[in-house]
């Protein structure tokens, strides 16, 4: 969803889930990781709603305050 309808750059995305840029040493090299305002605006402008099921997923009953 990220690449392919918002158009957010691969290194990009690889940096927001905390892994090295792909695209090998010219990228790892040249390219610098986005910073936290860079991180925000993408985080702003992701649909959760067309990128998650929620409907998915499955609410966690092993933790000791759940009801």
């Amino acid at each position: 969803h990220l690449a392919n309808e918002m158009n957010i750059q691969p290194h990009q995305i690889s940096t927001m889930v905390g892994q090295k840029p792909d695209g090998g040493v010219t990228v790892q090299r040249y390219i610098k990781p986005i910073d936290l305002e860079q991180r925000n605006n993408i985080l702003k402008e992701v649909n959760f709603d067309k990128s998650i099921d929620f409907l998915k997923i499955k609410k966690w009953q092993h933790h000791r305050f759940a009801k």
